[in-house]
């Protein structure tokens, strides 16, 4: 007796494989594909639409291949794969998308086909593996390292770099002096599989190396594998020896290491010369990366790289760099910063606003020397300026440093300018500064203008 499903699949096939509407049987094939499919014969045959000259049949069937994929996914695949053999490109390239997305169940079905005569069915065959395998499975691959074909042995390369082989390692990196045109993929690979001795290979090949896209391949491939701070340091260390292009690349990918390793970089004067010189000319992540790498302490010779940096950079970086002058220059670094800062050509007082308030959100912000430096600094540029933009100001100084604030005005008092004695008398007055009276009480004995002023904020300071 025939099962209900069983009847009824076979008259979707049948109608499928028989009717002259296109209709009919595309109709057909989408209702096969929610249909329990266990037949082979089946399979072949909604395996063989992938080849119809209907598109809405060709798609039809490749989604009744793909539905529950992972139901008799080994035997969907055996009838998918004879179309990797077929000379049009297209049907191939279907037959492999369906096979990667079958997955891992795929393999049993295209490992036989890494025996074909056609060099682009095998090297088809190795690139599928590559995003369907596993380690596992990089012995089906090895063997085409020896491939009579130079593409096929590319794509194995790439194939073991993607499948992460280990045991392949050794393979690859004896093959690196024997194999130069191989060599871009052969480093990529060992950048995949990674590990500290694909790494120190890695490194010792970028020195004796000449070849500057070749030396980029390799700092990329270093970046993605070393995962020792020792390694990154043994990076950085030999920046100094490599070109100048290079060099930005070089300290984005040390410091990408060392961040992976949970380790900070040593730099010598000499790196951070270098640093310098990628934070001023490097790309937006080459940047980042150095200003990273600067930390924990910044010397007066980085200021104009660490300004250049606030001037090109994204507001969360900005404020990095506040809290860094702030917390990690000393006070003739930080004095230099707001220097450079207040004498750029970009320099504006929305910018200097910002930067204050980044200072001011920083919880951590206290009198050090470089929060002294930093409010002296502004204080009297501002004064400078105007009267009402110090006022305006006032809260953010004090906040970041009172004692500087004060110790200012108290020198502004004694500038033996009356105007800038009057206009800072104001501000003593406006902002309540009590600390400033005794210096208020000496003007006093003025018999001028200076001194009848200073009565009236004596005044208002009791």
């Amino acid at each position: 007796m025939i099962a209900l499903d069983d009847l009824i699949t076979e008259q979707l096939l049948d109608t499928f494989l028989t009717s002259n509407s296109v209709e009919e049987r595309r109709a057909a094939v989408q209702n096969l594909a929610r249909t329990p499919l266990t037949d082979d014969t089946v399979f072949d045959h909604i395996s063989y639409g992938l080849a119809d000259s209907d598109a809405g049949i060709r798609d039809a069937c490749a989604f009744a291949l793909l539905h529950n994929s992972s139901a008799e996914s080994n035997r969907k695949a055996q009838s998918i794969a004879p179309h990797i053999l077929h000379h049009d490109i297209q049907l191939r390239n279907t037959a492999g998308e369906l096979l990667i997305k079958l997955g891992r169940s795929s393999l049993e079905a295209i490992t036989p086909y890494l025996q074909s005569e056609n060099y682009d069915v095998r090297k088809y065959v190795c690139d599928i593996i590559g995003l369907i395998g596993t380690e596992d499975d990089a012995t089906l691959v090895i063997p085409l390292l020896n491939d009579a074909d130079t593409n096929t042995r590319y794509s194995a390369i790439e194939t073991l770099g993607n499948l992460h082989s280990n045991q392949s390692a050794g393979l690859l990196m004896g093959m690196y002096a024997f194999e130069e045109d191989a060599r871009p993929f052969l480093i990529e690979a060992l950048g995949k599989i990674g590990g500290d001795t694909a790494a120190n290979f890695l490194l010792s090949i970028l020195r004796y190396e000449t070849d500057l896209m070749a030396q980029m391949t390799i700092i990329d491939a270093l970046s993605l594998c070393a995962g020792q701070t020792y390694l990154a340091q043994h990076l950085i260390g030999i920046s100094a020896e490599m070109p100048a292009e290079l060099q930005p690349h070089i300290i984005k990918s040390a410091q990408l290491i060392a961040e992976r390793a949970g380790g900070v970089l040593t730099v010598d004067d000499a790196i951070r010369s270098i640093i310098r010189s990628c934070i001023l000319h490097g790309d937006e992540d080459e940047r980042n990366a150095a200003l990273r790498a600067f930390q924990p302490y910044y010397s007066p010779d980085d200021i104009p790289a660490l300004v250049h940096a606030y001037y090109h950079s994204a507001a969360e970086i900005r404020c990095a760099i506040a809290s860094a002058v702030c917390h990690y220059c000393d006070g003739e670094s930080a004095s230099r910063f707001v220097h450079v800062l207040t004498m750029h050509k970009n320099c504006s007082i929305e910018l200097l606003a910002e930067f204050l308030n980044y200072l001011c959100m920083d919880s951590n912000t206290i009198e050090n020397e470089a929060a002294t430096a930093i409010t002296r600094d502004m204080v009297l540029y501002f004064s400078n300026i105007s009267t009402d933009l110090l006022l305006d100001f006032q809260p953010m100084l004090s906040r970041i440093s009172m004692h500087a604030f004060i110790t200012v005005i108290d020198e502004l008092l004694s500038s033996g300018n009356d105007t800038v004695i009057c206009e800072t008398l104001n501000v003593v007055a406006a902002c309540g500064l009590r600390e400033i009276e005794p210096h208020v009480r000496h003007l006093c004995t003025r018999n001028d203008s200076v001194g009848e002023l200073a009565h009236g904020v004596l005044e208002t300071l009791a």
